[in-house]
């Protein structure tokens, strides 16, 4: 995400001062098509900020990534 946007401000087709802006909106728009596509996806478990902070979420985390 971003590698669009710096080409286009290479090619003078986006001023510098857009860019961050345009990336950002980039960003945005992937990780909204990524919760659309996780909504659909079976044994997806959704952390909140606070659960992500508990260390038995990354131990949980780090003992899946093993499998």
């Amino acid at each position: 995400v971003g590698y669009a946007e710096v080409v286009a401000h290479l090619r003078g087709e986006l001023p510098a001062r857009a860019l961050s802006t345009e990336i950002e909106r980039a960003t945005m728009s992937f990780a909204k098509r990524q919760r659309t596509w996780f909504r659909g996806e079976e044994g997806v478990e959704w952390l909140t900020l606070e659960a992500a902070r508990e260390r038995s979420r990354w131990d949980a985390l780090s003992e899946w990534l093993k499998r």
